[in-house]
């Protein structure tokens, strides 16, 4: 009886499968998926969920009636994540289910692994922060709780919220009697792997991509507002650039936090920008909310080794279009499932006399909504 090959339907539809069970901060953010096909680079639209707001009633609502109005954004599709393998005819005459386990379920960690990390440099849009502080039980809690504050004073939905921490500060937090007691509640999400449970209304997760935040400006932390020679007054509300004096030297990078006293919002930079002469003039977000007077202290925040997030999953979008079949001898498919779209390409390579497996997804990452989450930065 002669050999069964697997076909490339067949192939791309378990690496879907492995895709699924492999995704993490993936299934917690807004996800936007359509059928035309794209190409690396492309820019393509995305719907925003839309928004309302509650009233009460007063027994009528003539004039009340809200327009349902969906605003959108764009989204650079920059991102091909591609698993390229040598097989021969042993492994595809293997059965598929073998075949998943030894080859698709570690080719499938390794595209959800690069599309986690992807998002989760999204902290660098955030500029609400809380500096995580371990010294004990009652201080890791507070600092869980002070997060989420941030989210309610923005109005953000109560469900679903999720935190993504790194794994010393799950290391920390795992011992806690809250966490350890989460599944009391009536819930085993616990037992999940990296799950801490649901607490302070939110699902918490361990996170190994959870990114550090390093910037290379030498010196003081604390710079000055400066107008300029011969400018007098204050930096007006609704400004999203300003020139910082007082500075050292070197490059402070998109996504370092910063304050300005007398006002008591966060903000966080938007571009990286050079030091020179010790002064900047540093883009950031959100605009200005009160007006800051010349010499104005203005605080950066230091270096951290981890950028916890939590966030509602509207805070941040992960955006799929399927990749074009392939042109000339290669057999090509195109499948996707809950959105998933892959392309599994399969051909031989008569230089090295081996089979070419090739599964790639084109994808693109933004933040829609930097209010909807708050970074717990930890320092050391």
């Amino acid at each position: 009886m002669g050999n069964t090959f697997l076909t490339p339907t067949e192939i791309a539809a378990e690496a879907l499968l492995s895709l699924e069970n492999a995704m993490g901060m993936a299934e917690t953010v807004y996800q936007d998926y359509k059928a035309e096909f794209q190409k690396k680079g492309d820019t393509v639209t995305i719907r925003k969920p839309a928004s309302f707001t509650a009233i009460e009633f007063d027994g009528d609502l003539t004039g009340e009636y809200q327009d349902i109005t969906e605003s959108s954004t764009t989204v650079v599709l920059d991102t091909i994540l591609d698993v390229s393998f040598l097989v021969g005819s042993k492994e595809l005459t293997l059965d598929i289910v073998s075949f998943r386990k030894q080859i698709l379920d570690p080719a499938m960690q390794a595209i959800s692994q690069a599309l986690d990390y992807k998002l989760t440099g999204l902290y660098a849009d955030v500029a609400n922060h809380v500096a995580y502080d371990a010294t004990s039980e009652a201080t890791k809690l507070a600092n869980l709780a002070n997060s989420m504050a941030f989210l309610n004073a923005e109005k953000a939905p109560l469900s679903p919220r999720y935190g993504m921490i790194d794994e010393t500060t799950h290391a920390g937090l795992v011992v806690v009697p809250s966490f350890l007691n989460a599944e009391k509640s009536g819930t085993t999400e616990t037992l999940r792997e990296s799950s801490l449970g649901k607490l302070f209304g939110a699902q918490w997760f361990m996170n190994q991509n959870v990114r550090a935040h390093t910037w290379t400006a030498y010196g003081d932390l604390a710079g000055a507002i400066d107008f300029g020679s011969g400018s007098t007054g204050a930096v007006v509300v609704g400004t999203t650039s300003v020139t910082i004096d007082a500075l050292g030297s070197g490059v402070i990078k998109k996504g370092t936090v910063f304050t300005v006293a007398g006002d008591t919002t966060k903000y966080v930079v938007t571009a990286d920008v050079t030091i020179a002469g010790n002064e900047a003039t540093v883009a950031f977000y959100p605009a200005s909310k009160v007006a800051w007077d010349e010499n104005a202290v203005v605080t950066f925040l230091t270096q951290s080794v981890a950028e916890n997030l939590i966030y509602h999953r509207n805070a941040f979008a992960l955006v799929f279009r399927p990749l074009e079949p392939p042109m000339g001898g290669a057999k090509g498919v195109q499948v996707n499932w809950r959105g998933l779209p892959l392309r599994m390409t399969y051909d031989y390579n008569m230089n090295t006399k081996a089979n070419i497996c090739s599964i790639d997804l084109l994808c693109g990452v933004k933040t829609l909504t930097p209010e909807l989450a708050c970074r717990l930065i930890k320092h050391t």
